[in-house]
């Protein structure tokens, strides 16, 4: 569901997993590298972690410090540009690899 052959539906998975994984980054980097040595590609993984900085646990929290505006815009920003961040990312791998 997330290999080389997942196209758009491993994408928008891994944007809505990156927003509910929640824990510290020194368990979601071991997490992900996991994922990518079974067949996860790059653009998943870079999926996840960008989309990871949303953490929908977290958002009261910010609403309640920054506002309910920049929260939305800001989540809204976040998700909308993950994917293409994560698809820009594995062709910039797999071009170094190639090389």
């Amino acid at each position: 569901m997330v290999g080389q052959e997942s196209g758009w539906s491993g994408l928008l998975l891994a944007a809505v997993c990156g927003t509910i994984l929640i824990g510290p980054a020194y368990i979601i980097f071991p997490l992900l590298m996991s994922l990518h040595q079974q067949g996860a590609r790059w653009a998943v993984i870079a999926t996840v972690l960008a989309a990871y900085t949303v953490k929908i646990p977290m958002i009261p929290l910010e609403v309640l410090f920054l506002g309910w505006k920049f929260s939305l815009v800001r989540g809204m920003l976040t998700i909308l540009f993950a994917i293409p961040m994560g698809l820009l990312l594995e062709k910039l791998m797999t071009q170094n690899k190639q090389h």
